[in-house]
């Protein structure tokens, strides 16, 4: 095998594989169940021009029938008359006539048994075709079904490929935690003076000088209003 054709293999293997995946099983049963209508359809048609092929040299037999005994009569009236070479010729066109009635015969036989053998196949056919349609009506109850129920159970189980309720709250929670985290991390490098209060421009020397500042007054203001 060449290294063409191989390539082609491989092509083709991957189209039919594409189209199997992407395939609906329901639309997939009503076009073969839609191919049986209409294979049935063509057997019934088939039958229905043997039965007037049959019909049509049946007709034909009998209408030769028919005219053999006008020949017969006519080579008899000719020879009664002396006209025994015109008679042998009479004669000699009944002879083909009948022959062409047997070779009828077999043909109008053949025909019935093709028919028969025909009607046989459609009957088994559309017992087929029937049995199809029954199966394929219960699979598509069986698959809607199977599909409704595997849509409601995602929606509870919050597992459908559109739902990321989980993976939200996931984020949230990350987001809170690191948020918590950082807010600690700044109160405890304002606390040790790392960081100055952005309000106050305050480092925490500032803060104690300006605290011990204030204790100062206070117990001056107390000493203040003992005295009085």
């Amino acid at each position: 095998m060449g290294l063409l054709q191989r390539t082609k293999d491989v092509i083709s293997a991957k189209i039919n594989k594409f189209v199997t995946d992407r395939e609906d099983p329901m639309e997939s049963l009503d076009h073969e169940y839609q191919k049986q209508i209409e294979q049935l359809n063509e057997v019934r048609k088939g039958i229905t021009n043997l039965a007037t092929a049959k019909i049509q040299l049946e007709n034909h037999k009998l209408k030769l029938c028919e005219g053999i005994f006008n020949l017969q009569d006519q080579a008899k009236a000719l020879l009664d008359q002396g006209k025994e070479d015109l008679a042998r010729s009479v004669l000699n066109q009944k002879i083909e006539t009948e022959s062409q009635i047997d070779s009828l015969g077999k043909q109008i036989k053949v025909l019935k048994a093709n028919q028969v053998s025909l009607t046989e196949k459609e009957q088994q056919l559309t017992l087929e075709v029937q049995q199809f349609k029954a199966k394929k009506e219960v699979m598509k109850a069986q698959y809607s079904a199977a599909k409704a129920q595997k849509e409601i159970s995602e929606s509870m189980t919050g597992i459908s490929s559109n739902n990321d309720g989980a993976g939200a709250i996931k984020r949230a929670e990350d987001k809170t935690n690191n948020m918590s985290a950082r807010a600690s991390a700044i109160n405890e490098l304002q606390d040790s003076g790392v960081l100055t209060n952005s309000l106050t421009d305050e480092s925490s020397i500032d803060r104690d000088i300006r605290k011990s500042q204030n204790k100062q007054k206070v117990d001056a203001e107390m000493a203040a209003l003992k005295r009085k």
